[in-house]
């Protein structure tokens, strides 16, 4: 088969990945799991544990999709690789798919996530008292690090 026969493959799948049947339990997932992923924090045998059900989770969902739309693995990989060398955006949707195989990349994702979550609670906070709470503020006795996180944060 030559590429442009498979090219549907990268099609399906990108909008396999935009719809509610992913998107819906995935970032769920994130959401409830994102929580003692921090930055700065070391890895521990929670964070690992994670990851192992988000891989079974992503393998379980394409593992269905697949069936359903009769592709092999060898197009699977083909179409994630056309993903990586594609566009910004195919690398940005793809990333969920890549975190499941990479911790690094689930990390990452996990802290971004639990990182917007913690924004979100301050908006709401700032705009239920019009104020940040003292313990947002950066003082002076701590850490460098948690000082820069919690600029980030606030920006």
């Amino acid at each position: 088969m030559s590429e442009d026969d498979n090219a549907w493959v990268l099609d399906s799948l990108v909008n396999f990945l935009r719809g509610p049947v992913w998107n819906v339990p995935i970032l769920t997932f994130i959401e409830h799991k994102s929580l003692i992923f921090e930055a700065g924090v070391d890895d521990d045998d929670g964070h690992h544990k994670i990851h192992e059900e988000y891989k079974t989770l992503v393998d379980f969902m394409l593992g269905s999709y697949m069936e359903d739309m009769g592709i092999n693995p060898e197009q699977f990989e083909a179409a994630c690789g056309k993903a990586s060398m594609n566009t910004p955006f195919h690398q940005t949707l793809f990333e969920q798919v890549w975190a499941a195989d990479d911790y690094e990349i689930f990390k990452r994702m996990m802290i971004q996530k639990n990182i917007e979550l913690q924004l979100q609670a301050l908006e709401i906070l700032q705009q239920r008292y019009g104020i940040i709470p003292e313990s947002f503020t950066p003082s002076d006795d701590m850490p460098e690090a948690e000082q820069q996180v919690l600029e980030q944060v606030l920006k």
